[in-house]
């Protein structure tokens, strides 16, 4: 414990009561233990690097598909010993989840009281609990941002403690970017009191770890962050639809977990009404994070951004000011206990059975694109799912790859790549329509049957032959030169000047803006008037049309039209369907057949009773229409 405990903390908080605490919660990680296909996209990165290929996903090129550089090198090292990475995975998650939870325990806590309220609340927390195994980075946050509070929360030399906060919150920050978030605020405020120009020196000297990884990313990918930011973060989506997603993300976190939000929003409010010394840093830090979370839309895999914030909100009450009595304790444990059963599916109940059936697992999958990943893939990764003479993972992605490999494929298109990427091994090249892996897909937008966290792009006209054939045969002249450029970076010679101008294009030049075009015109419905297109042309082309894609064209009528007929000029080469509209209103629907550019379209009485204020233009058999003119006319 941090500071002395109490008489009565000894009767109900034994140290020997904390060590039993301790083993349950050891006990649930080991039942609930498993890998996601997410994972995979890491352990592919290392197991190329462990045979040789370097730090690349498809070892063709170098693209940083990984968001966790710390994490990937730690598996890649032990990796290289063991040469099973199922298992080294989860071995290596459980250690750094239990010394977390130690730290914490007895390293940050306040008093024994403290320490066995905490780990009773990360032990009923469906989400710490999940993503303390998983095979991604969390159990590494989890430690390292425990290792920043036990500096933290100790009294000694302000440039010491602020070195070593400024290097724990760089490698968690290179384990995770968006760690910042959650220890930012807490290292701001250990600046106050140190004079400026040491105090900025100390933390450049701690962040050192993680601009170096950005120097060398800059150097060897092209770019200084991960491939995966720039496919999620540029997408073409509305900030509305994302921040809407996000607070779909809390909901759900509230109806399968309730004890985490809880938790976290408790632990955000604690030290307005109790003062707890230096626990405003880490209310601030809960708040910003929950903001962050909403506002980058959650995620797909319910609770996962969730967890850290939880072990921080829970840093928080273990730091309480007030002594807790036996009854108080008493009374905490229960009620956390209580809230944590009012979930469907508690981490306490957890069985090697946990949704073994399949049927199950199609009610898990919802509109929201928010899913409890655990109960997706335990079944398949799970250990105590493992048999003996059976390899995991045993998942139809994971045998899928393991085909592939055996079948000597060389180049496929998935977007699920996790498993089958890493069974496939080197030699077979994925062409990823989330962009996570490709540079030149996470700088197109995404189409609109988008999933939060699968941002799916189409691939440009030209894109997958030009992939297979290793020539530059994209028809849009601005994408093509776009193309050139990536090109350039993730396959060219390290130091080859063509190779750095293109960098420095990319990254601080033209080139970093020659796809808006394409953008503007693919990540959202294209609005025009009917005067725009009364008049024009189609010439076989693109030329004379204009442009749009399945997010449609609108043609504001003006005021209401009641239209008998529709004489509309679209390139002939594709289906349309077109939507009559009113005050936002769906009225009525027609479909316009491929192979004839001319068409009339005659509304029925009804539609034509209703009247029409828009009208609405999809491409149905391709992602990319061309409207050449449109003229209405009305009847009595």
């Amino acid at each position: 414990m941090s500071t002395e405990s109490t008489a009565s903390d000894e009767s109900l908080a034994h140290p020997l009561v904390l060590g039993i605490a301790l083993g349950v919660f050891a006990s649930l990680l080991v039942r609930t233990a498993w890998m996601c296909d997410d994972a995979y996209i890491s352990f592919r990165v290392a197991d190329n690097l462990v045979h040789g290929y370097g730090l690349r996903w498809n070892v063709a090129e170098r693209v940083q598909a990984f968001s966790n550089p710390l994490w990937t090198l730690t598996i890649a090292t032990l990796y290289f010993f063991t040469r099973d990475v199922y298992y080294t995975g989860l071995v290596v998650s459980l250690a750094l989840s239990l010394a977390a939870a130690w730290l914490l325990a007895f390293r940050v806590a306040a008093t024994r009281h403290h320490a066995l309220l905490a780990l009773v609340l990360l032990s009923v927390s469906k989400a710490f609990v999940a993503y303390s195994t998983s095979g991604l980075e969390n159990p590494l946050t989890h430690l390292l941002v425990v290792a920043f509070f036990v500096v933290y929360f100790r009294d000694g030399p302000g440039a010491r403690d602020l070195l070593r906060l400024s290097m724990l919150a760089s490698l968690a920050a290179l384990n995770r970017l968006d760690a910042l978030v959650l220890v930012g605020p807490p290292l701001l405020a250990r600046v106050v009191g140190v004079p400026p120009l040491r105090a900025l020196k100390t933390v450049v000297i701690g962040f050192l770890p993680l601009v170096g990884w950005m120097a060398i990313s800059l150097v060897y990918y092209g770019f200084p962050l991960p491939n995966t930011f720039y496919a999620k973060v540029r997408t073409g989506i509305q900030e509305g639809q994302l921040v809407r997603q996000g607070l779909v993300y809390l909901y759900d976190s509230l109806s399968l977990d309730p004890l985490t939000l809880l938790v976290i929003l408790l632990g955000a409010t604690l030290p307005f009404w109790q003062r707890v010394p230096r626990a405003a840093p880490l209310a601030v830090a809960l708040v910003l994070d929950l903001v962050y979370v909403t506002w980058v839309g959650g995620d797909f895999m319910s609770g996962r951004f969730l967890a850290a914030p939880l072990l921080v909100a829970v840093v928080c009450l273990a730091r309480g000011a007030a002594p807790l009595t036996r009854a108080q304790l008493a009374a905490a444990l229960t009620l956390a206990g209580a809230v944590a059963l009012l979930g469907p599916t508690p981490t306490l109940s957890t069985t090697a059975d946990y949704f073994a059936d399949r049927a199950e697992h199609r009610a898990l999958l919802s509109d929201t694109g928010i899913t409890d990943e655990r109960a997706i893939y335990y079944r398949d990764t799970g250990l105590l799912r493992t048999r003996r003479g059976q390899p995991m993972p045993r998942h139809w992605r994971a045998e899928q790859g393991r085909l592939l490999r055996v079948r000597g494929e060389t180049f496929t298109t998935n977007g699920q790549i996790g498993m089958l990427g890493f069974f496939a091994g080197p030699g077979l090249h994925i062409l990823d329509g989330n962009g996570l892996t490709d540079a030149f897909i996470a700088r197109l937008p995404a189409h609109p049957g988008w999933r939060i966290g699968h941002f799916g792009r189409y691939f440009p006209p030209g894109y997958e032959e030009s992939m297979r054939s290793g020539d530059n045969l994209i028809a849009d002249p601005a994408l093509r030169a776009l193309y050139k450029r990536l090109r350039h970076v993730t396959r060219g010679r390290l130091l080859d000047p063509l190779r750095l101008l293109a960098i420095w294009d990319l990254d601080f030049g033209a080139g970093g803006h020659l796809a808006d075009q394409y953008f503007a015109i693919h990540s959202r419905l294209q609005r025009v008037s009917l005067a725009e297109v009364a008049v024009g042309a189609c010439d076989g082309g693109h030329g004379g049309s204009r442009l749009f894609s399945d997010y449609g064209i609108e043609i504001d009528l003006g005021p209401l039209r009641h239209i008998r007929t529709v004489e509309a000029s679209l390139e002939s080469h594709l289906t349309y369907k077109m939507q009559c509209m009113k005050e936002g209103v769906f009225v009525a629907e027609w479909p316009i057949p491929a192979q004839v550019r001319d068409h009339t379209l005659a509304l029925d009485e009804s539609a034509t009773r209703i009247g029409c204020d828009r009208l609405r233009v999809f491409p149905v058999s391709d992602n990319e229409g061309g409207l050449c003119s449109l003229r209405i006319i009305e009847g009595p």
